[in-house]
């Protein structure tokens, strides 16, 4: 069975009557990031299983060509710094992955009791740290959200 096989096996699983909670917090995350101007997902479209990688982009996706053409680095240090000050919050807990070359968040959520409620608490706690983070990682605050 090829790995591809393997994952929409354990999909149908995972949607099918035998999953208590299918689709329970990893739809309402991909759908916040969506609809947010200052979410940034990857890869585009609904996650598999449980991992979902996006970025917080102080100011909004419209800020980011300039962030990113100013000082390239800079949106990996703010995503460095903005998990580590969630953590350390104790109000949420992500880890960072590079994806692409590019520093993302990663929500990996597994627990079945995870609520759409406590993903929106984390991506609040998030926007609060932001211009701390921001700040801290090089980025003018002005523009953070």
């Amino acid at each position: 069975m090829t790995h591809t096989e393997q994952r929409q096996r354990l999909r149908a699983i995972l949607t099918g009557s035998q999953c208590l909670s299918p689709a329970s917090v990893f739809d309402p995350l991909s759908a916040r990031i969506a609809e947010s101007d200052d979410l940034d997902p990857i890869p585009d479209g609904a996650p598999d299983l449980s991992v979902v990688c996006f970025r917080h982009v102080p100011g909004g996706r419209a800020r980011m060509a300039a962030l990113d053409a100013a000082d390239p680095a800079a949106l990996d240090r703010y995503t460095d710094v903005l998990c580590a000050a969630l953590n350390r919050s104790g109000e949420g807990w992500l880890s960072t992955t590079i994806l692409r070359g590019r520093t993302y968040l990663r929500a990996g959520i597994v627990n079945y009791l995870s609520s759409p409620a406590a993903v929106d608490a984390v991506l609040a706690t998030l926007r609060r740290l932001s211009p701390a983070a921001a700040i801290a990682a090089g980025i003018p605050a002005s523009g953070a959200r």
